[in-house]
């Protein structure tokens, strides 16, 4: 019976039988099992501080953010992807020209040269600093991107300041969201990133649907430490890709992001 038990609570955690409605129904249960993570003594508005990578890790880290009663805000790493293969990821990297993570073995297997990697990966820093631009000038603010300050009125003054370092030391606790994880290569630079720059006490990585064998190569390649959860964990082998998790996986709208970001940002002025 034991045994039993224990095979059918396996296949709920590989993914067999669950599928979740959506990525805010995903969100609500995620949250609840983050809630079980956090440090009770913690004040989670002054503490705690929750960051989702766009887009669909925006909608779920809102959610999870308001639930706990957290701060939030969003990082925005870049998928690196191979010649002709836009669906197949080789690295991810953050704009700051530093951090970076590259899979060695599909760039070995493919024989991929230095010149396209460097191109590969300017290509997507200028793409990140776009898309920050984007999600925080909708505020009509001076605005601070992962590159230099960009005001909506100026020439970016200097190249020293980046956005989310006004949270540096300021956080015990940084949770780190997102819709899914395939690769592991975006949540990869950018706990990086965090542990690097934002330097909290612990790291939290949460998601709908990891691969097993993905969690331990997150913590080889960002530290130890790092607390990653996950609803959903099946093996590489069995895993398709993060739609699959979900009944509704449709593409989020820029649009519902620029309503969730601005707003958010209202309650924290």
């Amino acid at each position: 019976m034991f045994s039993l038990l224990s095979s059918f609570l396996s296949l709920l955690k590989d993914g067999t039988f669950v599928r979740f409605k959506d990525r805010e129904t995903a969100a609500v249960t995620l949250a609840l099992v983050l809630k079980s993570q956090v440090n009770k003594k913690e004040n989670c508005k002054d503490e705690i501080l929750v960051l989702g990578i766009p887009r669909g890790g925006i909608v779920m880290a809102n959610i999870v953010a308001n639930t706990l009663d957290c701060n939030f805000d969003f990082i925005a790493p870049g998928r690196l992807v191979a010649p002709n293969d836009q669906e197949l990821t080789i690295g991810a990297t953050m704009n700051d020209h530093k951090t970076i993570y590259l899979i060695s073995s599909i760039i070995a297997e493919l024989d991929i040269n230095e010149d396209y990697i460097t191109q590969e990966k300017d290509k997507r820093i200028k793409e990140i600093n776009e898309k920050t631009k984007r999600y925080l000038i909708s505020n009509h603010e001076k605005i601070l991107t992962d590159g230099p300050i960009i005001d909506s009125t100026k020439t970016p003054p200097d190249q020293d300041s980046f956005h989310l370092l006004k949270y540096a030391g300021n956080y015990n606790t940084i949770i780190l969201v997102d819709d899914g994880v395939f690769s592991g290569a975006s949540v990869i630079v950018a706990a990086r990133w965090i542990l690097a720059n934002l330097r909290p006490t612990r790291l939290i990585i949460g998601a709908t649907v990891i691969p097993d064998e993905i969690i331990p190569l997150i913590k080889k390649e960002t530290s130890k430490n790092v607390n990653v959860v996950s609803l959903i964990s099946p093996s590489v082998q069995r895993f398709k890709t993060v739609g699959v998790s979900y009944q509704n996986y449709m593409p989020v709208q820029e649009k519902t992001l620029l309503e969730i970001l601005h707003k958010n940002r209202n309650k924290s002025v």
